[in-house]
């Protein structure tokens, strides 16, 4: 009888750490959501000010914008490849 008891209070925390570590995915998600449009206005900004450089900045000015191309896209993968890969785990993922 002891031994059914154990099983039974094994199979209980199983179910309630199943749920737990649901509700902890759906927080890391909804928080990703969250983000994600924050980084997609400041790329689109960015990416907009340099363009405005380009057209109406001195060649010096151009220049400058031209080295910040390659730290707006490195910037942009530091932000939200992180945000994919987790979204991507997050659903390959079952804990139910």
């Amino acid at each position: 009888m002891g031994n059914l008891a154990s099983r039974l209070a094994v199979q209980v925390t199983l179910a309630s750490t199943n749920s737990y570590l649901e509700q902890i995915k759906n927080n890391i998600v909804s928080f990703l959501d969250d983000v994600a449009p924050y980084v997609y206005v400041i790329v689109a900004v960015s990416l907009a000010a340099v363009g405005l450089v380009f057209i109406f900045g001195s060649d010096r000015a151009k220049q400058l914008a031209k080295e910040k191309i390659p730290y707006i896209i490195v910037g942009t993968l530091l932000c939200l490849g992180p945000t994919i890969i987790a979204q991507a785990i997050t659903n390959a993922l079952s804990f139910g």
